[in-house]
């Protein structure tokens, strides 16, 4: 057995171990009943996922450089699709992106496909950067903190502040990272046939780097459509605070602002477990302490979020079997 599939597999394990040990700490009893507290409101977290999953589909279209020939139904099945197969195996983002881009070849040409799939991420990562600092900044002010959640809150907002100027590199100047990797592979080994794509791989690069200046009019709408995205995921959890917890509105938009925020740096630091199984739990349930509600609020919100997941993986899964992946490019 190799070392990454024992790796996967301890991973997984231990996600279990920290899943049920979530659930012991906050209680059976205290998820149980919250989850039949949530009741029809799943309903509507399930339309707040659907908006969601439309906005970054359109944000997508916008950045395929011939996007009229790229529809909004293909798009939407393809992004749903890839965030099934994402979630559901151990190779996040990597299984994520590639079942678009394979999705995708029936209307666009390869370099076509991966340069919009590169030139959305990046405005997905400059928009989770500024939801990142605003996350930190009201966690920081609006809340009672000790030196250590301070010290955390500062942290991960100067992390998030460098991924958006790295963001901002990658759009606006022509670093060359991919033609520069390849030049160095290439030198050093005749693996792989790289020295027949480097002429693709620059194509690539600066079609990725043209975009900002040769549609600067569909910047902002694309950095609007991500910000979105964190507006509905916002939503979504002061729909739940609602349920779950109550108090006043003001104070549950700022928690759940920090909560979200607290879900995207999950979300992307560990893709790569499937489904997040026990890190959404243990990690909403501390995030929810800290905020000053009980860890089973925070378990209960994981677990509801996780059902919601479950159910469009299903339906992504669906969309794959019958639409199929392409075997020719």
């Amino acid at each position: 057995m190799s070392t990454a599939r024992v790796l996967r597999i301890a991973g997984a394990l231990a996600g279990i171990v920290l899943f049920i040990y979530a659930l012991q700490a906050a209680g059976l009893q205290t998820v149980a009943e919250g989850i039949r507290k949530t009741g029809f409101a799943f309903i509507w977290i399930l339309l707040l996922s659907l908006i969601r999953f439309v906005i970054r589909s359109i944000g997508w279209r916008l950045c395929v450089q011939e996007s009229d020939r790229l529809g909004f139904k293909d798009a939407f099945e393809a992004f749903i699709a890839g965030d099934a197969v994402g979630n559901l195996t151990f190779f996040g983002p990597v299984a994520s992106e590639g079942t678009k881009a394979l999705m995708a070849r029936r209307q666009l040409s390869t370099v076509a496909v991966l340069s919009s799939i590169a030139i959305e991420n990046i405005f997905y990562a400059l928009s989770v950067a500024v939801m990142v600092v605003l996350g930190s900044a009201v966690f920081l002010t609006a809340f009672q903190t000790n030196f250590l959640t301070r010290l955390a809150g500062f942290a991960t907002g100067i992390g998030a502040t460098a991924l958006g100027v790295v963001a901002l590199l990658l759009l606006y100047r022509n670093p060359g990272l991919l033609t520069t990797a390849v030049d160095w592979m290439i030198e050093r080994t005749s693996r792989f046939g790289l020295h027949k794509r480097v002429e693709s791989i620059r194509d690539l690069e600066d079609r990725i780097h043209r975009f900002a200046t040769l549609y600067p009019m569909r910047v902002p709408q694309v950095l609007a459509t991500e910000f979105l995205f964190h507006a509905g995921g916002i939503a979504e959890i002061y729909l739940l605070l609602m349920v779950l917890a109550g108090g006043a509105p003001r104070v549950m938009v700022l928690q759940a602002v920090v909560l979200e925020t607290v879900n995207r740096l999950i979300t992307i630091v560990f893709k790569f477990v499937p489904m997040r199984v026990g890190v959404d739990e243990a990690g909403s349930g501390l995030a929810t302490q800290v905020l000053a509600l009980s860890s089973g609020v925070g378990v209960t919100m994981a677990v509801v979020r996780k059902a919601r997941t479950l159910v469009w993986a299903a339906i992504g899964l669906i969309v794959l079997v019958r639409r199929g992946i392409p075997s020719n490019p």
